[in-house]
């Protein structure tokens, strides 16, 4: 028998919806680049190419288009079913719910072995037909691996479907910390003058989504109700998406314009984040976010809601602060609360940036997936010698 083992050259095929802005995105890259950078051979399907990340793709991941709009991968069905047939994968990879849920049982249909990855809890999939929902919970049976990225992503899944639980591996987000300056006042200075931003100017930043899961209309009702207090701060809001309309409206009605700034999609995000003093996350719901691991490698507290992944992530006193979701009053009265204690909020960004170094590092982390593609391409060589 063949002995499968980590210089053992394989097909990986990853499917992904598209390459824009995002954690999801950002992991699906890391993993591609680690993975021919060790030597395999990675395809990587996305059901609409281009995007931002595509520039820091790895020219020897090979890209498949299926040339269809990510909320309807579906019509695509025939085209991957092609490109897994002419790759012949020795695992296959779907980081998506919409990439599971179709290319999941294909690779099954074509007997190649299939690993889920989950970056959210049951209640928080991508889907939203009733039908695809129904099929999605039931698909992951076929999975030989499901990831998940935190804990409480894992205790969601361990409950849903508890007869799969030896299936479930929890690995972690990872960042390559070597990336993230850690308060360099050069960049500091630098960026909060392209933002028209004061050096003495107390500055919140968010990056994420603007969507209902971010729950930023509960981060503009905490700043209302700082500003009726007196407390003025600058707040930095990185990220497009579908709310945005409605949350300046919000800004508006709550007469914050002029210390509440939207910057859309952007990739300086790691200077962006040297600009600021503190971050902020009012998600009501995530898997491990990136964004919150980003902002504690660069040395910032961080004020998070508990949430799966935050609450894994942020150390109530000793990393930031963690309040309900929510709640305008708790977000508010810890976002003062670090704001006016420079020298704890300094302690806590020394101990997040210690507690990434340590525990999330890219090399580290890669490793961790790798083995259990390994520990999945030997099982199967056990079946078919």
């Amino acid at each position: 028998m063949t002995r499968v083992g980590h210089s053992h050259r394989w097909r990986m095929m990853v499917i992904l919806p598209s390459l824009r802005i995002g954690g999801l995105e950002r992991r699906a890259v890391k993993l591609c680049n680690t993975a021919v950078a060790r030597g395999h051979h990675v395809r990587l399907v996305l059901g609409q190419a281009g995007g931002p990340l595509s520039s820091v793709l790895q020219p020897a991941v090979e890209v498949v288009d299926l040339g269809v709009p990510v909320n309807i991968v579906r019509r695509g069905l025939p085209r991957l079913w092609r490109a897994i047939r002419a790759f012949r994968p020795e695992v296959v990879v779907g980081l998506s719910n919409v990439g599971n849920l179709y290319g999941l049982p294909m690779a099954r249909l074509q007997r190649v072995p299939a690993v889920f990855s989950v970056l959210g809890t049951m209640a928080g999939s991508e889907t939203t037909n009733r039908l695809e929902v129904a099929i999605f919970r039931r698909m992951i049976a076929l999975a030989d691996v499901i990831f998940v990225n935190s804990q409480g992503v894992l205790e969601s899944y361990e409950q849903a479907v508890p007869r799969l639980a030896r299936k479930i591996q929890r690995i972690p987000n990872s960042l390559e910390t070597s990336d993230f300056p850690v308060r360099d006042a050069e960049i500091r200075a630098r960026k909060r003058a392209e933002l028209g931003l004061t050096p003495d100017e107390r500055v919140c930043i968010t990056v994420a989504r603007l969507t209902q899961a971010k729950d930023h209309a509960t981060l503009l009702n905490a700043v209302a109700q700082l500003e009726a207090a007196g407390h003025r701060l600058t707040y930095v809001l990185v990220g497009g998406g579908p709310l945005r309309p409605a949350l300046e409206q919000q800004r508006q009605d709550l007469g914050l314009r002029s210390n509440i700034h939207f910057l859309d999609d952007r990739d300086d995000v790691v200077e962006l984040l040297q600009a600021a003093d503190l971050f902020v996350l009012s998600s009501v719901r995530e898997g491990m976010p990136n964004a919150v691991m980003e902002a504690m490698a660069t040395g910032l507290a961080v004020v998070g809601t508990d949430v799966p992944g935050v609450r894994e992530l942020v150390q109530p006193g000793r990393t930031g602060w963690v309040v309900p979701t929510s709640d305008p009053a708790a977000l508010a009265g810890a976002i003062i609360a670090a704001i006016a204690d420079p020298v704890a909020r300094a302690a806590y960004g020394r101990a997040a940036r210690a507690r990434v170094e340590a525990e999330y590092e890219h090399e580290r982390i890669m490793d961790r997936y790798f083995e259990v593609f390994g520990g999945v391409l030997e099982r199967k060589t056990a079946r078919h010698p």
